[in-house]
């Protein structure tokens, strides 16, 4: 884990790993299934594969989301909070082909708009935490998150309606960094529950 936070502390758009947006679709998929993987951000965040952990170092200031769309009835992926974690917003943001997709700023957290946003709000975190995301459609509370490998009491969200078009996201304001790891075969922690699973993208990709 230290060679991770080493880099989450200094991503850069200098480093040698690089800005990899037009490389992001070449890390190696580790299964027969279609991971999730980055999808659209806003023009302040850069992404930076971490090649040992099939995941992304996000840094900059604004929105990231996934590369699909929460269609399973049960998904989990995680974040590791890297600098500034007070910086760093956890959760989900809705995008339709029809709204206008607004991608600075940060999440809201309050579920309203044309693109509406949910997110872990209410908690302190310190630089290492590892903060899971449950997605569940099958039960409530629809969304749920763990730290460090421990349920949260706090900070569920109940009910999400309509679930469709939504995907995952993560917000940082200028000079915080995370990780974002949605290959199951590297998750750093157990999920809550059997029933979580990594995300299998099946249909809108964005």
């Amino acid at each position: 884990m230290g060679c991770c936070l080493n880099f989450l502390r200094g991503a850069k758009s200098g480093d040698d790993e690089g800005d990899t947006k037009k490389d992001i679709g070449n890390m190696n998929i580790t299964n027969s299934a279609v991971i999730c993987r980055a999808g659209k951000s806003g023009d302040g965040i850069l992404i930076s594969p971490f090649v040992p952990r099939n995941s992304y170092i996000i840094s900059g200031d604004g929105i990231f989301l996934g590369s699909c769309s929460l269609d399973c009835d049960t998904a989990f992926w995680e974040v590791v909070l890297g600098k500034k974690p007070e910086g760093i917003r956890v959760g989900i943001k809705r995008c339709t082909k029809q709204s206008t997709i607004q991608l600075s700023g940060q999440l809201d957290g309050k579920g309203e708009g044309e693109s509406p946003s949910w997110c872990l709000e209410g908690h302190s975190f310190k630089e290492g935490d590892v903060i899971g995301v449950c997605w569940d459609q099958t039960d409530l509370p629809m969304l749920s998150f763990t730290l460090n490998g421990a349920i949260l009491p706090t900070g569920s969200i109940t009910r999400i309606r309509p679930a469709n078009d939504i995907y995952p996201a993560v917000s940082l304001t200028k000079e915080s960094t995370c990780e974002i790891i949605f290959d199951g075969a590297h998750f750093l922690k157990s999920a809550p529950s059997s029933k979580f699973s990594m995300i299998v993208c099946a249909t809108s990709l964005i």
